[in-house]
């Protein structure tokens, strides 16, 4: 059960498609303007699943596009001219 903008949207009328769209956005963004609210409290828990889901998502995107900018961004190799680069002997 949903309450939107102050009307009681129950179990014989269901969000239509852009009005669920809608929300799942403004839920994912936690933005949450409060037009559309969940009343019934099975459905609350399935919006903190989805909270945390799209919460962990957001986060995996940062980590995985901050990476590869880091990657190319910071890691600087030294100059090669052709030349081996020398290295030592265990033994020494």
């Amino acid at each position: 059960m949903f309450v939107i903008s102050d009307s009681l949207v129950g179990a014989d009328k269901n969000l239509t498609s852009s009005q669920a769209i809608y929300f799942s956005f403004v839920t994912a963004a936690t933005i949450g303007y409060g037009d559309i609210s969940p009343k019934d409290e099975s459905i609350q828990h399935v919006i903190i699943l989805q909270i945390m889901l799209s919460l962990s998502f957001i986060v995996m995107f940062i980590a995985n596009v901050s990476g590869k900018l880091g990657m190319g961004a910071l890691a600087v190799s030294p100059p090669n001219d052709g030349e081996a680069i020398p290295t030592q002997d265990p033994g020494d």
